[in-house]
């Protein structure tokens, strides 16, 4: 049975746990409708404007660069951007947000280090291939049925060919409660 004090920590562990989770559901939903919107934007820049020649006239010199942004930006989904927003305003660890740990910690990987990491994961999946197609396959090795029976007699009787010519050992009869 637990303590009150250790009832009364759960619970407020769990309240904490309800309150920040909602919180973050709130922010992402919120981050996902601004990022709809956005997202709507950039497609409607890339398609209707950027290819009317009339219109991308009136955007000036820099219709380029305003083309190429919406292409760039038309191709990132809001859900990724919505959850990308939510990470950067969530600080675990202090005051540092998680993205910039994540970037932090991806940049500390070298090449080196992915590619060690690649090769593992690869020899890691053969084997477990390998060792799912053998454990599927039954192994065929032939195998020779003896007669027990006749190799107990052959024993008893003190067959020449068994165990040398060594006399037979008397055998006491077993009970079933032995």
């Amino acid at each position: 049975m637990r303590s009150p004090v250790h009832t009364i920590a759960i619970f407020c562990t769990v309240i904490w746990m309800g309150a920040f989770v909602l919180n973050r559901l709130v922010l992402f939903r919120q981050s996902w409708e601004e990022e709809t919107v956005r997202w709507n934007n950039d497609n409607f820049v890339t398609n209707e404007i950027c290819l009317n020649t009339t219109l991308r006239a009136n955007l000036g010199q820099d219709y380029e660069h305003i083309c190429h942004k919406a292409a760039v930006d038309s191709k990132v989904g809001p859900v990724w951007r919505a959850t990308h927003t939510v990470l950067s305003h969530t600080h675990l660890c202090g005051d540092t947000p998680c993205t910039v740990l994540i970037d932090h910690f991806l940049d500390t990987l070298s090449r080196s280090m992915a590619w060690t990491l690649a090769v593992l994961t690869a020899v890691l999946l053969l084997i477990i291939i390998v060792g799912v197609w053998f454990g599927t396959r039954r192994c065929t090795i032939p195998t020779t049925k003896y007669d027990l029976e006749h190799t107990r007699l052959s024993i008893e009787e003190g067959s020449p060919t068994v165990y040398n010519n060594a006399p037979p050992t008397p055998r006491k009869k077993s009970t079933k409660y032995e």
